[in-house]
């Protein structure tokens, strides 16, 4: 049986001592042992004040918001459901792009691996699986960098055994360095500039992409990726159409 101890803490706090410079003290007045099982009881009162607001919750969290032909996961060193959510990100980026009237040439989108923390369920999709597919509050942001910083990007993508592309592919080789780049059907160019779109988490340095903060522009939005990846589905079953798993290969390893 599993014990937790609560310890009730007296603070004394002698006001006018303070005020005159007498430092407080604080001591343990009593604690006591409290067994955490099925004889344990919630509380009526608060439990009849949430039952509403959770039977709510519930309806909502469980509406179908669309379907998928096929169990799709993230996965190393890419996977259906990590390459389906780089395609969301993509395609939202150039309709930031679009919107701001800003000139680009060469695109793509990068989602981390790790940050996808559960598969996208075959059959019915409900709006709880795409929290839990998404759980973090990652918003969508657009990076603009030369090719030589974006061939950093892609040497740490294949350090780290792959991640999510989007009109990207490139070949892992053995020592983890990333081969024949391509980016919008095009080999990479050193000196050309290229527009990434992924989320505020990467391009602020994390999972060691610090390559990011010498890039040439960072336009950040407050549009979470997951509310992306719901408004794609949702989109998908209105036009009838059930999510299908793109399964050609973005990264080629080579062993």
């Amino acid at each position: 049986m599993r014990r937790l101890v609560f310890q009730s803490i007296i603070l004394v706090s002698l006001i006018l001592s303070a005020c005159s410079g007498r430092s407080n003290s604080h001591s343990i007045s009593s604690w006591e042992f409290i067994s955490i099982d099925s004889t344990l009881k919630g509380d009526s009162a608060a439990i009849a004040f949430i039952e509403p607001y959770r039977t709510q919750l519930d309806s909502t969290m469980n509406e179908v918001i669309g379907y998928s032909s096929a169990t799709m996961i993230s996965d190393k060193p890419e996977g259906t459901l990590s390459s389906l959510v780089g395609d969301i990100v993509y395609n939202a980026g150039l309709e930031i792009l679009n919107q701001q009237d800003i000139e680009y040439g060469s695109t793509m989108a990068l989602v981390n691996v790790r940050g996808i923390r559960a598969p996208l369920p075959e059959g019915e999709v409900r709006l709880v699986d795409a929290f839990q597919i998404m759980p973090f509050d990652n918003n969508l942001t657009a990076v603009r960098l030369n090719g030589s910083l974006l061939k950093e990007v892609f040497d740490h993508i294949a350090h780290r055994y792959g991640e999510g592309l989007s009109n990207a592919s490139f070949t892992l080789l053995a020592d983890s360095t990333a081969s024949n780049i391509i980016v919008a059907g095009k080999e990479l160019n050193p000196e050309e500039s290229y527009w990434l779109f992924t989320s505020d988490f990467i391009a602020s340095g994390g999972d060691k992409f610090f390559m990011f903060q010498r890039a040439d522009t960072i336009i950040a939005t407050n549009i979470p990726v997951r509310d992306l990846i719901i408004e794609h589905i949702k989109k998908e079953r209105s036009q009838g159409k059930t999510l299908i798993p793109d399964t050609m290969p973005r990264i080629i390893v080579i062993k």
